[in-house]
């Protein structure tokens, strides 16, 4: 009852607000409003930079109630709007840019000067959109989610694209047909331009993270199966942390970087001071500040990539994410720029060794040939460029 009501007051917003719609009124929002991060955040951050006063633009922010008070204080040029406001639902319904990285709802109907520019969140390991042939989302079927995938991305104007390889699985996977920026993703301009020593160290003065540790970054991948009885989702580390700070001593602090769902259920008791977990934080600063990467399934070692550091892949439970969840676009034996481990105990083995390498400055060849493939958009300018795309 009260989504069709939202729905009823969204239409008439839409139907009134559409006749005085203003140019250059720009709606941000990112990962549903948990958030502001990714995509959207770099490239609002460079019209920040390129908007003059004498051209001033309307810009709005859409976040969850609680991240109100924190976004006006740190874009005071900006109108914040708390989501499913009444407010929010005008505003969105009149803006003439949506920016986005995930999808908004289908009852937002476009009006004609709307422009629905998506940045999507990541190169593309495991299946994604249409190419799931089973869906293990709580209360949606296959068909309804593939129905909906393909009502959302019609919806789209812009599809932005950080290589060759995602821009032809994501006309695959969501049927896009529309017009694509092939620029490379804005959040990893940070990447390119950030990676230095002082900026690093500002960065982990800013996270509070300890100058004299190594950094480890554990960035797992989202697993749609694991669901509480309640409908809650769940997580549990693959390690045990004394096992691991055994191995990696206790000069080491750990980032746990897991999806935002599951990020209370996840069990610290005992290593506070060593472990970490910010699943809020903007994940280029953690790339910047890790000395390493751990992952499994997750597409953020194409960014990791860009950096020339260790990477590590845990892939515990492949058999069964590969044959019976999702599958994936790559061959995961043979195509990726890390080693691959699948116990606990060799895992913390390629840890400790590749902790003891990490001052040896030992180049990585098996990242050359990937950089060179994934990462040939990469240039530092994917922000500079969707602003323009905007502010013109």
């Amino acid at each position: 009852m009260k989504k069709i009501v939202f729905q009823l007051i969204y239409l008439i917003m839409r139907f009134f607000g559409s006749r005085k719609i203003k140019p250059a009124t720009l709606y941000f929002e990112s990962f549903f409003g948990k958030q502001f991060s990714d995509n959207p955040k770099s490239i609002l951050d460079e019209i920040l930079k390129q908007s003059d006063q004498q051209n001033p633009k309307r810009i709005f922010i859409g976040v969850s109630g609680s991240l109100v008070p924190a976004m006006k204080k740190k874009y005071p040029e900006a109108i914040i709007l708390r989501r499913f406001s009444l407010k929010w639902l005008y505003w969105v319904s009149v803006s003439e840019f949506w920016v986005t990285n995930v999808r908004l709802p289908l009852w937002f109907a476009k009006n004609k000067g709307t422009t629905y520019v998506q940045t999507w969140h990541g190169t593309p390991l495991k299946k994604i959109g249409l190419d799931i042939e089973e869906v293990n989302i709580h209360d949606q079927n296959t068909k309804t989610y593939h129905e909906d995938f393909k009502k959302e991305t019609e919806r789209w104007d812009v599809l932005v694209c950080p290589n060759p390889f995602a821009k032809k699985i994501f006309r695959q996977a969501f049927d896009y047909k529309g017009k694509t920026l092939d620029i490379g993703y804005p959040r990893n301009d940070k990447l390119i331009h950030a990676n230095t020593a002082s900026s690093i160290l500002k960065l982990k003065d800013q996270l509070g993270l300890p100058v004299d540790h190594k950094i480890v970054l554990y960035a797992p991948t989202w697993r749609d199966d694991l669901v509480n009885e309640d409908g809650s989702h769940t997580f549990d580390l693959p390690f045990q942390l004394s096992s691991f700070f055994e191995t990696a001593g206790m000069k080491t602090t750990l980032i746990l970087r897991p999806h935002y769902l599951v990020k209370d259920a996840i069990e610290i008791t005992g290593y506070e001071k060593n472990v970490r977990i910010l699943s809020e934080v903007d994940i280029s600063d953690l790339y910047l500040v890790s000395d390493c990467l751990v992952t499994d399934y997750s597409s953020v070692f194409f960014d990791y990539s860009l950096l020339n550091r260790p990477i590590l892949f845990f892939p515990y439970d492949l058999s069964k994410y590969r044959d019976e969840l999702r599958g994936f676009y790559l061959d995961y034996y043979n195509d990726l720029p890390g080693e691959l481990f699948q116990t606990e105990e060799t895992f913390l083995s390629g840890l400790n060794s590749t902790l003891e390498s990490i001052d040896s400055e030992i180049h990585f060849p098996a990242q050359d040939s990937f950089y060179r493939q994934y990462s040939v958009w990469e240039k530092g300018t994917a922000s500079e460029n969707v602003a323009k795309f905007l502010l013109n």
